[in-house]
């Protein structure tokens, strides 16, 4: 689904909670199932780093 901006993520998704913190959901490799990260971010930013990493760590394995 695009964004306001017109713009698509890639891999995963980032979403704000009710608390005001972020959280990332991403494709488990197996099943395909979007699955939560295991813990929040205080940031966007953050969170969108971390997904960034959470991709490069299940494309290298």
């Amino acid at each position: 689904m695009a964004n306001a901006k017109g713009n698509r993520r890639r891999f995963g998704s980032v979403r704000q909670l009710r608390s005001g913190r972020w959280q990332i959901r991403y494709p488990h490799p197996d099943t395909g199932l979007m699955r939560p990260g295991e813990k929040t971010y205080p940031s966007k930013t953050d969170a969108e780093i971390a997904l960034s990493l959470s991709e490069a760590d299940l494309t290298r394995g």
